[in-house]
């Protein structure tokens, strides 16, 4: 019987690979890309062997999308086997951080769901988590997207030094707020909220991938409280962070 272990929400910004790089944005992304490598080392040590990530970067108007293609292995069903599907950055950045260092085999699955109520991407999540234990993996569960996402326009970027700030001062006091919930516990009333917030602070594509995460761990996993491995940051206009969620029985 399979299991997740353990489950997160993580950052894919760009800006984690010019990070890396010889330039002006050399090393300002470490912090995100440690709390990459953190999750990973967690995942290796309880025995993960693949990566499923939720990628706010693949769009879907119906059903539950994953990449199949020629040069992927596996059982799979409904599945897309188009070469010119490429990988979208939404997977790439934790594929880069997390899979290339410890070795895990990654599934990577539509979270833009631009038809889609948070009920149905609820349902997709508890779908993931029952094919997880009818499998024979140990899965790292990854939630890839941002919190607000309100980003800034190409005339404004430059002015209020985009790279580094957020978009406006009610997204970030919302997300702290959400921050404090999560690590209180509190997911009950978070998914209560979570339409008006994905709303009033643009969340990623409505935040679907949360919705998806929050499904595959039981929805409301009230009492499991979260653990931020990469402290709060903006980025853009948005809000980014890692984030920890126990698996719960």
């Amino acid at each position: 019987m399979g299991e997740t272990v353990p489950a997160a929400k993580c950052t894919h910004v760009p800006t984690m690979r010019m990070s890396e790089q010889p330039g002006r944005l050399s090393g300002m992304r470490q912090a995100a890309i440690d709390g990459h490598r953190e999750i990973s080392r967690r995942a290796k040590e309880l025995g993960a062997d693949t990566i499923v990530i939720l990628d706010t970067h693949w769009m879907m108007n119906a059903g539950c999308h994953i990449n199949a293609n020629h040069r992927f292995r596996g059982v799979l069903t409904l599945c897309h086997q188009i070469d010119s599907l490429q990988l979208e950055y939404g997977t790439l950045a934790p594929i880069r951080f997390m899979s290339r260092e410890r070795g895990f085999k990654v599934v990577s699955d539509a979270a833009w769901c631009n038809t889609h109520g948070f009920e149905t991407s609820r349902m997709i999540g508890k779908a993931i988590r029952e094919a997880i234990k009818e499998s024979d993996n140990k899965v790292l569960l990854v939630a890839s997207g941002s919190l607000s996402h309100q980003m800034w326009s190409n005339d404004e970027y430059e002015a209020n030094n985009g790279t580094f700030t957020i978009f406006s001062e009610f997204n970030p006091q919302m997300d702290l707020h959400v921050l404090d919930m999560w690590k209180r516990g509190d997911i009950a009333t978070f998914n209560i909220m979570l339409p008006e917030y994905a709303e009033q602070c643009s969340g990623e594509e409505a935040m679907h991938d949360t919705a998806m995460l929050l499904g595959a761990l039981g929805w409301d996993h009230d009492n499991g409280k979260a653990e931020v491995v990469t402290d709060y940051f903006p980025s853009s206009g948005t809000g980014q962070v890692d984030v920890i969620f126990p698996v719960l029985s």
